[in-house]
Formats: structure tokens, C-alpha cells, sequence
């Protein structure tokens, strides 16, 4: 899996700025791609151990399948949300919108 940690930061920070049909189909394609790499990991370190792979040589593929099953369920979370629309979502969603559209046009320019 190839993940890219500081574009996904970005794009999720700017994620508010598109409409949520299309915030939640992105966050589902992440989903998939991370849980094939969380199964990668898994299955590797399951692997490794039984072929009695010395723990100190695995920590780093054990932290990064902590990590991948930590976001994942993040993941779900805010699927979850999105999903339900339990909370406002997209560029017309905050208090004074009409602000905050111009806002963005003058930092796009």
C-alpha cells in the first residue's frame, strides 16, 4: 500500500470545502486501501512470528499495523458520521457562510 501520511493531512483538512457525497466516496477508497494494508501487516507479523522471526526485528512492522488498525477505526467513526449526517458538512455549512466564501475566493486569487 503505497500511503501518502502529509497529502491525506492535507486533503483532509481541506476536505470541508467539498460536498460530503464526495467526502465520504474519497474516505471509502482510503478505507479500502488502508485495510488491505492493515491485513498486509497482520498477516505478515502472524508469518513472521510462527517462523520464529525474532521480536525486536518486527517492532516496526508491529507498530505500523497498530497504526493502520487505530485509523482504520477513526475511519469508521467519522464514516459513520458523514453518513448519518449528524453534523454539518461542506462549504455552506458554517455560521456565516457568505463570509467564509469570501474568504476562500480572496485566498484563492
Amino acid at each position: 500500500m503505497s500511503d501518502r501520511p502529509a497529502e491525506f493531512r492535507i486533503a483532509l483538512a481541506e476536505a470541508h470545502n467539498l460536498e460530503r457525497p464526495d467526502v465520504i466516496e474519497c474516505l471509502h477508497s482510503r478505507r479500502e486501501a488502508l485495510d488491505e494494508g492493515h491485513v498486509m501487516h497482520r498477516d505478515g507479523l502472524i508469518g513472521a512470528r510462527r517462523k520464529g522471526a525474532p521480536e525486536q526485528v518486527l517492532v516496526e512492522f508491529e507498530r505500523q499495523e497498530v497504526l493502520l488498525e487505530a485509523e482504520l477505526r477513526w475511519l469508521d467513526s467519522l464514516l459513520d458520521r458523514l453518513e448519518a449526517e449528524t453534523f454539518p458538512w461542506g462549504p455552506t455549512a458554517f455560521e456565516n457562510t457568505d463570509r467564509y466564501l469570501a474568504q476562500r475566493k480572496a485566498a484563492q486569487q
